[in-house]
């Protein structure tokens, strides 16, 4: 029997919050409307459609992903999760609208894109603007301990903002209040955990997408 080496799936790290993943639509044919991303972690926490769903596609690594600009809502509370870890793998399909998540209230606070880390304290600007060919995995601890905060892309390290993220009632999918639906992406998988991961656990969830998503 083969032997996974230097590889944990997130339901085997202790702290795993939520955990969307895009091959639960493999079975689906393309062109399928999503109005549930059903959270794998067991904690309940769904996006479920408000507007426009998007569909399912096949993606480059023959797995499904969640492609369009369907605006998604989650209850899940980042400000009380305070410090934590995230991991996004997206693709951008648009040069201009690149949001892939932000505060459920919608403009301030934590917005993820395929080339910049946006808190209301700063950009954290990252290789892969413009890039509509490519598929990214970020990777961000948040916290407002400064030796705690990291931001990876494609496992590549950048400098991070000082995080300083208000109150957050839940989190936003391509959306913000202000501007309505502004993400237009391929989006093939997003992990939450309630800690801030230490770097040897961060490798190991890396290495897993990597795999999965031939990145």
């Amino acid at each position: 029997m083969a032997t996974r080496v230097n590889v944990k799936f997130p339901n085997e790290i202790a702290g795993l919050l939520a955990w969307w993943d895009a091959v639960d639509f493999n079975g689906l044919a393309d062109n399928t409307s999503i109005s549930t991303w059903q959270d794998k972690s067991g904690n309940g926490y769904h996006f479920v459609n408000t507007s426009s769903p998007s569909v399912k596609k096949t993606g480059p690594s023959g797995n499904a992903v969640l492609s369009g600009s369907g605006a998604y809502h989650a209850a899940v509370n980042l400000y009380s999760q305070m410090p934590f870890t995230m991991f996004c793998v997206h693709k951008k399909n648009h040069a201009t609208f690149a949001v892939v998540f932000s505060s459920f209230e919608g403009n301030n606070n934590f917005i993820l894109s395929n080339s910049s880390l946006l808190q209301n304290s700063g950009t954290t600007n990252m290789a892969g603007a413009g890039d509509l060919v490519n598929t990214y995995m970020l990777t961000v601890v948040a916290s407002n301990t400064a030796s705690q905060r990291i931001v990876r892309m494609n496992s590549v390290p950048y400098t991070p903002v000082a995080n300083v993220i208000s109150a957050i009632s839940g989190l936003s999918l391509n959306f913000r209040n202000s501007f309505g639906n502004i993400g237009i992406n391929d989006l093939s998988e997003i992990i939450i955990f309630n800690r801030p991961l230490l770097l040897s656990e961060i490798s190991l969830v890396e290495r897993y997408l990597r795999f999965k998503w031939k990145l």
